[in-house]
């Protein structure tokens, strides 16, 4: 048990802290969205333009530059890695963790502070997403930056220094927020919470917004405009009217260029895939807004994370991504309920409190399992065990030592885990109540999520790394001439991580005349294509070129590179 609030923020901030920087160094930039936030920053400091962002030598124009600023100055102040490139999201994902433990905290104590912290990190969709290379995660903070000083504003005597104090803070954050991914952010961070308010009672909301109302206005003015305008001075009223409006509408209502990332997908898509994103913890939610009190943070919470899944749901670009600034919102709200649960506020509790119980604890027995047996499978399962299943290249990578030792220890782990665990699950099963610490209903599942954040991911990653194959590329081009050979006209990720590590910009062939253009111009040049595309290389090619590099059975989506005939290899 925590004592003190010293000890408690101390823990807090050491779980934020190993939860958000525990998967920054165990493997590289992986496809498809690390490479290109990976290397729009590094542009940034590359070109010295901090105003517009920049992708393949064109302007990028999807969202605005806040987080590839705090990536560039990250740059500027550490060096480039891959690793380096993550720190802004493991920065904002550890801001984001903290401020949800000082929000539990004030609204409860210190120990559902510190449990909101533990369901948050441990929420599928959040533990995965926010310590990758993504905007979402300055996004999250401030969303969420935004709802913390509602929850006050709501509270506060209308006048009053702390009303004024929070309206202040609410604008900050929907600007900051808005300057991190558009519109979008003004949508979660000010438009979801407002609306849950009307919902909730519309005579005593209604005046209160109307006078709040300039005030965001007023804070997104002064933090948005100046960029705007700068925009505007170095890429025209198109390149403001592109990212402002064009993008917005494009992912509203949907383009073909949408549909082709796979972003594109029906109005239902987050009551399927979402209740999935916020595994295991969703199984509480009902319990826990019941729990709440009509006028309490707790329901304000889920309500405005409720109303912000249907804002989310009318656009046409959809992907459970988009939901998680909606986690900590979530994890507050259930740690509430698993520390009244905990502390015997309801006894038994009613049909929802047990269901949500039981669920929890049937996970909580499943998830060590379920490492023990990835773990074992990945380190000892034979290549033929499973017909049809295409193990060898993975046996091939996860079998190199030490790799195998460490997975057999990490299942063994998990299975005295399960040993200790199982029997006080039982006993706590007949109650049908969470009798147990928290800590063990919790950390299974956040175990398992750090274990695929450090083992599983280092694991695997030689499958996945991309800088073999860059690395080939520049040795295979004395002249710095580099293509892609790529029928059709789908988009290439594998551009972004040769401009990261080359400073080279990718050509595209996307047919044989194309293709001959390229080596015609570039006698010394390379061409990747993927080995998919290699037995269906035009005959011309076949003849006129030569593969100098095969990463064929040794990655996940393997490329070769090919140079004209005559050159000495790159291998």
């Amino acid at each position: 048990m925590v004592e003190t609030p010293r000890r408690a923020f101390a823990l807090a901030v050491v779980l934020a802290l190993v939860i958000s920087f525990s998967g920054v160094f165990s493997h590289s930039l992986w496809t498809p969205d690390e490479p290109t936030g990976a290397v729009v920053g590094l542009n940034m400091v590359r070109t010295g333009d901090w105003v517009v962002p920049r992708l393949g030598g064109e302007p990028f124009l999807e969202k605005p530059p806040l987080y590839w600023w705090v990536q560039a100055f990250a740059y500027e102040t550490f060096g480039v890695s891959d690793a380096v490139a993550r720190f802004p999201s493991a920065l904002f994902m550890a801001l984001t963790l903290l401020l949800t433990y000082a929000v539990a905290r004030r609204l409860e104590n210190e120990r559902a502070g510190l449990v909101a912290l533990v369901v948050l990190g441990s929420t599928l969709q959040f533990n995965e997403d926010m310590g990758r290379v993504v905007v979402d995660s300055a996004l999250t903070f401030f969303v969420f930056a935004c709802w913390a000083a509602f929850i006050v504003w709501d509270r506060a005597p209308a006048g009053s220094k702390q009303a004024r104090g929070s309206a202040v803070i609410v604008a900050i954050a929907n600007g900051l927020a808005f300057l991190s991914k558009g519109w979008v952010g003004c949508g979660l961070a000010v438009a979801a919470p407002s609306l849950f308010l009307l919902l909730r009672d519309r005579r005593r909301a209604l005046g209160p917004l109307l006078r709040l109302a300039p005030v965001v206005v007023l804070g997104l003015v002064a933090l948005g405009l100046p960029w705007a305008l700068a925009l505007g001075q170095r890429g025209g009223i198109d390149a403001v009217r592109e990212c402002l409006l064009g993008n917005l509408l494009g992912r509203f209502v949907g383009t073909a260029k949408l549909a082709s990332y796979g972003h594109r997908q029906p109005p239902w898509y987050y009551i399927t895939d979402g209740l999935v994103a916020a595994v295991p913890w969703i199984v509480a939610v009902p319990a826990a807004w019941l729990a709440a009190r009509r006028e309490g943070a707790q329901r304000f919470l889920l309500g405005a994370g409720a109303v912000g899944v249907v804002l989310l749901s009318l656009a046409a670009s959809k992907r459970t991504l988009y939901l998680v600034p909606l986690f900590p919102g979530m994890a507050i709200a259930v740690a509430s309920w698993l520390t009244q649960q905990r502390e015997g506020g309801w006894q038994a509790g009613g049909r929802f409190d047990r269901l949500a119980a039981r669920a929890l604890m049937v996970f909580a027995g499943i998830a060590p399992f379920l490492l023990a047996v990835t773990a074992l499978g990945l380190a000892w399962l034979p290549g033929d065990a499973v017909p049809g299943v295409k193990w060898s290249p993975l046996l091939l990578t996860v079998r190199r030592a030490p790799v195998p030792g460490v997975l057999g220890l990490l299942a063994l782990l998990a299975l005295a885990w399960c040993v200790v665990l199982l029997p006080r699950l039982g006993r706590a099963w007949k109650l049908s109540a969470i009798t147990l610490p928290v800590a063990i209903i919790a950390g299974p599942p956040l175990a398992l999520l750090l274990a695929g954040q450090l083992v599983l991911k280092w694991s695997i990653d030689p499958l996945k790394n991309l800088h073999d194959t860059t690395e080939a590329l520049a040795a295979a081009s004395p002249d710095g001439a580099v293509a892609l050979y790529r029928p059709g006209t789908r988009e290439e990720k594998i551009a972004a991580i040769v401009d990261f590590d080359l400073d080279r910009l990718l050509s595209v062939a996307r047919n044989e005349q194309e293709a001959a253009s390229f080596f015609a111009r570039h006698p010394h040049g390379a061409m990747l294509a993927g080995a998919e595309e290699l037995g269906r290389l035009p005959e011309s090619l076949r003849e006129s070129t030569r593969v100098a590099y095969d990463e064929r059975g040794r990655k996940a989506s393997p490329y070769v590179v090919l140079v004209p005939r005559g050159l000495s290899r790159a291998d």
